[in-house]
């Protein structure tokens, strides 16, 4: 209830944001849903395909520094963060998972290490987004993220990056969600056509009847 007894109930104010926000239309095809499991859709050789072709054409360009001094842009020594954005992988690697990320998801996230004395990152190790919650308090505005089963708050170090965002949203549109229809129509006619091969074009079903059936009623 809203109110009782003419005082108003008293309620946490932070709103849960999932990482996949709703889309039109459903799964069809009685596989994982895409919006509980967007990555699924990779099953999909075109969608594979796509994603493939994004993120290693963007995620092997040289990636530089430039400092903008008055109107023209300088270029300068790439900090440690741009050289190597992790310890445990190239630079090239990092790029990809981001973008592979950003185009399943719409949303990437990266939790901040090893800062500098002027409280500059050194490193950002990314995260799972299916690891990470967001909490938006309905009054302000501020924003929370929780990590991990445990839903730790991470805030303070978190890194995100949105993809295509709607005005007045905390999270991006994930396009495989939005697309859900589309492909889940891909994986219904896929499914139809692995379970008709599999029984060799024949119906694998058996009628029966409490009934004598003879030849001519059957």
């Amino acid at each position: 209830m809203g109110r009782l007894l003419g005082q108003r109930e008293t309620r946490d104010s932070w709103t849960a944001v999932p990482v996949v926000p709703p889309f039109p239309g459903a799964d069809l095809t009685g596989m994982p849903s895409l919006r509980s499991n967007p990555e699924s859709a990779l099953f999909l050789s075109t969608v594979w395909a796509c994603v493939t072709l994004i993120a290693n054409a963007i995620s092997t360009m040289p990636l530089e520094t430039y400092r903008r001094t008055g109107t023209v842009p300088a270029r300068i020594t790439d900090p440690p963060l741009v050289l190597t954005p992790t310890a445990d992988m190239t630079q090239s690697e990092w790029l990809q998972m981001l973008l592979v990320s950003l185009l399943i998801y719409g949303n990437a996230y990266g939790l901040k290490t090893g800062y500098t004395p002027l409280g500059f990152p050194r490193q950002i190790v990314l995260v799972d987004p299916k690891q990470v919650t967001l909490k938006v308090d309905n009054t302000t505005g501020a924003v929370r993220y929780l990590v991990g089963p445990q839903q730790t708050d991470r805030t303070a170090d978190m890194w995100h990056v949105r993809g295509l965002t709607l005005p007045g949203k905390s999270v991006g549109l994930s396009p495989v969600a939005y697309c859900a229809e589309t492909i889940g129509l891909d994986r219904a006619a896929r499914k139809f056509a692995v379970d008709f091969f599999t029984a060799n074009g024949l119906p694998v079903s058996i009628l029966t009847s409490d009934q004598v059936i003879n030849q001519e009623d059957a």
